[in-house]
């Protein structure tokens, strides 16, 4: 495969991050008591500061969230957004240092279900909390990832791949089991966006729609399994 130029990465890296890198990042310890655990970003741990912003943590730093991202915030019970504003309802909500445990009441893992629906129940009932990518594929976390995430396109990932015909169930279109692939080689935008957002060891299945996936008239649903991620690939390597 013909060397990836930088020129070729920036621009399909920009088309597909959804997060603001341009601001400057700020380390975890710098969090105030008032800064406090609002919900998941992409199976991420999502906090707002002091100021009203809201962010993430990655590999040590703050990365920032853009206000029209702000809406795929998933929030626990006792938690609301609404115009960028945080709500709460009289439930105690752990602050940034303290939200990483797995007991805390307000946690997300605890009220995303083990297995979805069942595939025989209409499309609504898939989706026990509403999220919608940036791209518009519906999806839902049905393992949360406890690892790293990709950050780079030229990324090489383990994946296992599923699509099917009819719901999550009988005849499979794809089915590949530790698929090790770059991430920028992905075919479809909505994948990239999906493995991008994704924690080691995470599952998520997906709705992807018509206008989305422009493959046909009926919808594709998929499930992608993050394993680990093997190396980033750089500008001068081959295959």
């Amino acid at each position: 495969m013909p060397a990836l130029l930088s020129s070729q990465i920036w621009p399909l890296r920009r088309s597909v991050l959804l997060f603001d890198d341009r601001r400057p990042t700020t380390p975890p310890q710098a969090m105030e008591d008032k800064e406090a655990f609002v919900g998941l970003f992409f199976g991420r741990e999502a906090f707002v500061d002091a100021h009203g912003g809201f962010y993430y943590v990655a590999a040590g730093q703050r990365r920032h969230i853009r206000q029209e991202h702000v809406k795929q915030i998933m929030c626990p019970d006792g938690i609301e957004i609404a115009n960028n504003t945080v709500h709460k309802n009289n439930v105690g909500v752990p602050s940034a240092s303290s939200s990483s445990s797995a007991s805390t009441p307000t946690s997300l893992s605890a009220s995303i279900p083990d297995e979805l629906p069942s595939a025989h129940q209409n499309d609504l009932a898939f989706i026990a909390q509403p999220q919608t990518s940036v791209l518009g594929v519906r999806f839902q976390i049905v393992q949360m990832g406890k690892g790293t995430f990709p950050l780079y396109l030229n990324q090489t990932v383990k994946i296992d791949y599923t699509v099917w015909y009819d719901y999550f169930e009988g005849n499979k279109m794809v089915h590949k089991k530790g698929w090790s692939v770059v991430v920028s080689d992905l075919y479809f935008p909505w994948e990239r966006e999906a493995v991008l957002s994704m924690r080691v060891g995470e599952i998520r299945r997906m709705i992807v729609p018509p206008s989305v996936h422009r493959l046909g008239k009926t919808k594709r649903y998929v499930e992608i399994r993050l394993i680990h991620m093997e190396h980033t690939r750089t500008l001068n390597s081959r295959g």
